[in-house]
């Protein structure tokens, strides 16, 4: 099934617009994405040890668990249900893009990837409206400037127009995996 991830490309062409252009950049997480969407199939499980059922019975899964390769799917038709009904158009580029352009002119860019939206626009003021709408359809987390994207650390210095990505604690994680930690 599809997982709604903005590409690695697209993010590197926004964050050099974001820093070109003086933009800001916020970042917010939908909480339990994934739970709670209406499944179309009929899926079935086997019932979990220790639950008092008759041998042989399975539950009837109404709907989504994290676990199920519908999840993502889902979600992001509930998200691009939403974003359209908001009167955002979805990139031809990258389906996990949406533009819109606000009363005053100001366009502002949301990208998702998975269960995070990234906020961008020349205007602060239309950002923190559009988080504020995306809380009223969705249950979210404001996590306020971005600071980490797609597993890169990022600093944002709109005043001096300078965007910094770092990937060394990944680097370390991965080394860590690795029995390399100390090379």
């Amino acid at each position: 099934m599809y997982s709604p991830v903005v590409g690695h490309s697209t993010v590197q062409t926004l964050l050099v617009l974001t820093c070109a252009n003086g933009w800001h950049i916020h970042q917010m997480d939908a909480k339990s994405a994934f739970l709670n969407r209406d499944l179309k199939e009929e899926i079935y499980m086997k019932i979990l040890l220790g639950q008092d059922r008759p041998e042989g019975h399975v539950w009837w899964l109404r709907k989504v668990l994290y676990s199920l390769k519908q999840a993502s799917q889902e979600w992001y038709t509930k998200v691009h249900k939403v974003m359209v009904g908001l009167g955002y158009k979805v990139s031809i580029a990258d389906k996990c893009v949406f533009t819109c352009i606000d009363a005053n002119g100001y366009l502002i860019i949301v990208a998702v990837y998975v269960d995070d939206f990234l906020f961008i626009s020349k205007s602060l003021k239309f950002v923190e409206s559009s988080k504020l709408e995306m809380s009223g359809h969705f249950e979210m987390k404001d996590l306020g400037p971005a600071k980490w994207i797609l597993q890169m650390e990022l600093n944002h210095d709109i005043s001096n127009s300078v965007t910094t990505l770092s990937q060394s604690q990944y680097i370390e994680e991965i080394l860590k995996r690795h029995g390399m930690a100390n090379s």
